[in-house]
């Protein structure tokens, strides 16, 4: 059995540049989440486009299919983005990262740019999660800073790769989870993450008894621990399935 439940809010922002999406299909379905850049200004607009194109593209597809529409759909999407850039000037710096999730037939095919991130738990654990496409994160896989300094580094709104940005440099990175036997998902915004730190992902997760407690209980972590600072905007989609541990291969 899936169930699932969505946030989306400004946080201490006067826009919210998040967008998210859920499009559910017999034996699967899509989940979308996407944080416009704000740095570049209407970051809101790429967001909301990357989201609404994934979902209106979305058909349910056979596991082996999944990869194509996936890698298609980014690339109308890097085309469009550039479209609008060139069309309207104020568009013209827009980014977006994205998060994106197509399930089927015990089949999970992801797809990430940026700094939002998929993270995968069985037995009430957090045992994958997607890699930051930015400085801080590169900056931990070499060994001079710990993974728990990158929520709260001086250099940490800066992205490697976004939607929106230079083709040629544009990188998606594409992982086949096979969820068959494994518990829970949470697609989040950095927004939300950097005040959720993934232990308290994990003991919410065990004390929880249904994926909308979940996903408030994690809220109430993120304000509670945002309170002396103007948060960003912060977005989540929390997904349920089964409670056994995965099976994963990547890409």
């Amino acid at each position: 059995m899936l169930t699932y439940e969505v946030l989306s809010k400004p946080g201490g922002r006067d826009v919210n540049e998040d967008a998210v999406g859920v499009r559910l299909a017999d034996r699967g379905g899509l989940f979308v989440l996407a944080d416009g850049l704000g740095s570049y200004g209407y970051g809101d607009v790429a967001a909301s486009y990357t989201v609404r194109h994934l979902l209106q593209a979305y058909r349910p597809q056979s596991p082996s299919s999944a990869q194509r529409f996936l890698i298609d759909s980014i690339q109308e999407i890097q085309a469009g983005l550039h479209c609008l850039q060139q069309e309207t000037m104020r568009y013209r710096s827009i980014r977006t990262t994205l998060a994106a999730a197509h399930l089927q037939d015990g089949q999970l095919t992801l797809a990430h740019a940026g700094d939002s991130r998929i993270y995968l738990f069985g037995k009430h654990r957090a045992i994958w999660r997607t890699t930051d496409h930015s400085v801080p994160q590169m900056l931990a896989l070499s060994g001079q800073i710990r993974e728990s300094q990158i929520a709260h580094h001086p250099d940490r709104s800066r992205l490697l790769n976004a939607l929106g940005g230079d083709t040629e440099n544009l990188k998606i990175d594409l992982t086949i989870q096979m969820a068959d036997s494994w518990q829970a998902m949470l697609l989040c915004s950095d927004g939300f993450w950097e005040y959720v730190p993934q232990g308290q992902m994990q003991r919410t997760l065990r004390y929880s008894h249904s994926c909308g407690e979940w996903l408030a209980q994690m809220e109430k972590s993120a304000l509670k621990n945002g309170r002396r600072s103007v948060m960003d905007n912060y977005s989540a989609i929390a997904v349920w399935f089964r409670t056994d541990e995965p099976k994963i291969s990547s890409l």
